[in-house]
């Protein structure tokens, strides 16, 4: 292994410069570029990835979208359940940019906890605190998730003609923090998955990428429940 300067990175930060030294050997190296898969939900995985420098995205599906949980740069770990258990992926881990990582296995992992049981607790409680803190972070994600996987299968059953028509105004909230208000004109299914277009009240016309959106609601619903039980003319 090349020799990669580790001590600024906060999973070696309390160790001691000989455990960490040794505790680095039973890593291995690990590159990819813009656009790769490190791993894909549903794979079977026992490895830890630790960035090195880089940036990858963790996403997870709700039915045929895909919701971004974290993203995550240089001196975080992603994938460290595998270290406990060798067990399904629960979510998608992809390079956002070129990476560099270290990797460690779960037999590696086990190894080091026996070998350097001091240095051991202290990553242990490392992992321990980035789990119990991107749990807290992502419950209320998966919860969005999941009300937006509900509310993009609830548009596609719509009639689009009666959306224009009706000049149905919707509120969506993006990842940034900012809300959109505005008719929703159409929602379009594309390659990289659903984008919106929507009219503003300036009359600007804005088309939000799916995976931007964390919530998406009808200002109007009670008008289109009314529409939608409403004998239709031809």
């Amino acid at each position: 292994m090349s020799d990669i300067d580790v001590k600024n990175l906060a999973f070696f930060a309390d160790i001691d410069a000989n455990d960490a030294e040794a505790i680095q050997k039973l890593f291995y190296e690990e590159s990819f570029l813009a656009g790769d898969t490190v791993f894909a939900e549903g794979d079977v995985g026992d490895i830890l990835y630790l960035i090195v420098d880089g940036c990858v995205r963790i996403s997870t599906k709700i039915g045929d979208v895909e919701k971004i949980l974290v993203t995550l740069r240089r001196g975080a770990v992603f994938g460290e359940l595998a270290t406990v258990e060798e067990d399904f992926r629960s979510a998608t881990a992809k390079a956002v940019e070129d990476s560099n990582m270290l990797a460690i296995n779960r037999a590696a992992f086990t190894e080091m906890l026996e070998q350097h049981p001091v240095a051991g607790r202290k990553i242990l409680g490392f992992v321990l605190a980035t789990v119990t803190g991107r749990l807290k972070n992502t419950t209320e994600l998966y919860r969005q998730a999941v009300d937006w996987g509900l509310s993009i299968s609830g548009i596609l059953e719509l009639n689009f003609n009666q959306l224009i028509a009706n000049n149905i105004n919707i509120q969506v909230e993006l990842q940034s923090g900012r809300i959109l208000n505005g008719i929703l004109l159409k929602a379009d299914r594309g390659v990289s998955g659903y984008e919106l277009l929507i009219r503003k009240a300036d009359d600007q016309f804005v088309i939000v990428p799916y995976h931007a959106v964390v919530s998406i609601e009808f200002a109007d619903k009670r008008q289109l429940d009314a529409d939608k039980d409403s004998p239709k003319t031809v």
